[in-house]
């Protein structure tokens, strides 16, 4: 049996759905950084298709968190450098395991 954010044990299926959902700004324009990637609550929606990331940095450390929902290949880079490239490194393995 699965657990974690996957398998709906940490938040409600639901609540997953909309934090995985690119927002809107008040003029109903869909959030788009400079990249063409979106944001919803707390993760980056990100322009390739079906894959979320949410990253961090506190107290000299460093994470990215990448989640490819169609394929389910998950990406978790921790650093205790907090100025490494941990969203670099995180896209760097997650494309050793794409298609080409």
């Amino acid at each position: 049996m699965g657990c974690g954010i996957r398998h709906h044990s940490v938040i409600s299926k639901s609540s997953q759905q909309q934090a995985w959902k690119n927002g809107r700004y008040d003029n109903g324009r869909p959030i788009k950084d400079d990249y063409g990637n979106g944001y919803g609550f707390g993760w980056v929606i990100e322009k390739k298709q079906h894959v979320v990331s949410h990253s961090g940095r506190w107290a000299g450390t460093s994470t990215y968190l990448l989640l490819d929902l169609e394929n389910g290949l998950t990406v978790a880079v921790l650093s205790n450098d907090g100025n490494f490239d941990t969203g670099g490194l995180a896209e760097e393995i997650f494309s050793l395991f794409q298609d080409e």
